[in-house]
């Protein structure tokens, strides 16, 4: 039972304490020749509560103390203050799709890119 248990935390399915170690693959998809990961499905998985807003487009939602306001622009707030994006984030139906760096300066997490596997390990520890 408990391999069965860690196999769906692994897949995604689990939710992590925040602020807790954790570590997440996922599929990169690439657009316009940069890898994006969906923060929304990130954002379940980690079980954090999170909302839209739908003029303009955001995604709001809190992790480890921090506040986070993500939308399609090239900068993003956390905690009341301005971070740039290498590239703009994009919204395909109820998912917002952000780069890796994205992930990084939300998280702190550690990016590990494998671009034969199109896949995306994500570690805070």
């Amino acid at each position: 039972m408990k391999q069965w248990l860690l196999g769906l935390y692994l897949l995604g399915w689990g939710a992590w304490p925040c602020g807790a170690e954790w570590s997440m693959t996922m599929d990169v998809t690439m657009q316009k020749g940069q890898p994006y990961v969906p923060l929304v499905m990130m954002a379940r998985s980690l079980g954090l509560s999170y909302q839209i807003s739908p003029e303009p487009s955001s995604l709001l939602f809190s992790y480890s103390g921090r506040q986070v306001s993500i939308s399609g622009n090239m900068v993003m707030l956390v905690s009341e203050q301005l971070i740039p994006l290498s590239v703009r984030p994009y919204w395909q139906g109820q998912e917002l799709w952000v780069p890796l760096d994205a992930i990084q300066k939300i998280f702190y997490a550690r990016v590990n890119w494998h671009v034969r596997t199109q896949e995306a390990v994500f570690t805070v520890d």
